[in-house]
């Protein structure tokens, strides 16, 4: 006998307390009993869990809520008293803006500090999911209040372009196991978990930044070729675990241009326990933006504990919430922000990271 897993998704208060012991001889079977059982957890899952959740187009909604991560803007082309830093959007300003997100966002740390140089935006946004597939980087100004639809660009508190937001909390681990995160973004997104990070993925990544070679933190098309294949062979021993996804529905453009969705190195959680986490989402010159963050269940061995059925994954979300795409596409049309289309399936029953308040 291999060993045995308890399963576990309940909400205090709610009255709903699922635990399912299963012992396996066989990592087939394991998979497909697991499968299972996670078809039948909607039903357990109780609504008392999304009560305070209120919908959102992506980012987040400016109501606090029951379980949801605090999200802050930050806009890198102003210092915190409001002078110019010298940072500019476009193309043109790039290289610039890498150096200074590298210089917050490095591999042994994220340097606060640094990051509370830049000015920030009075708006909090409150997020329980991270599932915006396609938008205009104006959408993020818009939501955190610091540009207006409808408004020339010119006239807002923040253009559309080298910004950072960051969402920070707790979360408490639903199950004990090993996970890993499954996402990428435009320009950049990255996780860093238990004090670790353990995804970074998108068009550029400030930790790859080499003052000698301005283009080495740039993955996307040819210029990421030499780093997708020192991912696959093993060199790049920062990412051990890293591997690419293709062939999702909605993912295409990320397939074409970056080779995939990125999963992350692996981490492990005792359910119960909570967990610091921050997730950072950036947008460089600005134009068209976006990202999603999955999440993937891994046995002893880090293979997948299930098969992901119909290219379907785990979304990563903190409430019962899941995402509507026909309101995500409503207020982006509202913001004229919509750029196409971008729906991503997921698996509606996911896991819920419950947000630990202290």
């Amino acid at each position: 006998m291999a060993g045995a897993v308890v399963l576990s998704q309940g909400t205090e208060g709610a009255g709903c307390d699922t635990d399912i012991d299963i012992s396996f001889s066989d990592t087939e079977e394991k998979r497909t009993v697991i499968w299972d059982e996670r078809e039948e957890r909607k039903k357990d899952i109780s609504p008392i869990i999304n009560t305070y959740a209120p919908m959102h187009g992506g980012l987040g909604a400016r109501e606090s809520s029951f379980s949801a991560l605090e999200g802050t803007f930050y806009d890198l082309k102003r210092y915190r008293d409001g002078k110019d830093t010298g940072l500019t959007g476009g193309f043109m300003g790039t290289d610039r803006v890498i150096e200074a997100l590298a210089r917050v966002f490095r591999a042994d740390a994220w340097d606060a500090a640094e990051l509370n140089k830049y000015y920030q935006a009075d708006t909090r946004l409150y997020a329980d999911y991270w599932y915006l597939p396609a938008a205009r980087a104006d959408y993020a100004p818009i939501e955190f209040g610091v540009g207006k639809a409808g408004q020339p660009v010119s006239q807002w508190e923040c253009k559309p372009s080298a910004w950072v937001a960051v969402y920070r909390g707790k979360v408490i681990a639903p199950v004990t196991g090993k996970f890993r995160f499954i996402g990428t973004g435009d320009e950049f997104v990255a996780v860093r978990f238990g004090g670790k990070t353990v995804l970074d993925a998108g068009y550029c990544l400030p930790t790859l930044r080499d003052p000698k070679n301005p283009k080495a933190c740039r993955i996307y098309g040819s210029d990421g070729q030499q780093w997708r294949d020192n991912i696959k062979s093993g060199k790049d021993k920062q990412r051990k675990n890293y591997a690419f996804i293709t062939g999702i529905p909605g993912c295409e453009i990320w397939d074409y241009e970056l080779g995939g969705l990125v999963a992350g190195n692996h981490f492990d959680v005792a359910e119960g326990e909570a967990y610091d986490i921050e997730i950072a989402i950036a947008e460089i010159p600005g134009g068209s933006f976006g990202f999603v963050l999955f999440i993937e269940a891994l046995d002893d061995t880090g293979k997948p504990l299930y098969t992901a059925r119909d290219k379907k994954y785990d979304l990563f979300r903190t409430s019962a919430n899941n995402p509507d795409p026909a309101l995500q596409k409503e207020k982006l049309e509202e913001a004229g922000c919509h750029v196409r289309d971008g729906n991503i399936p997921f698996i509606e029953e996911s896991y819920i990271w419950e947000v630990r308040k202290d």
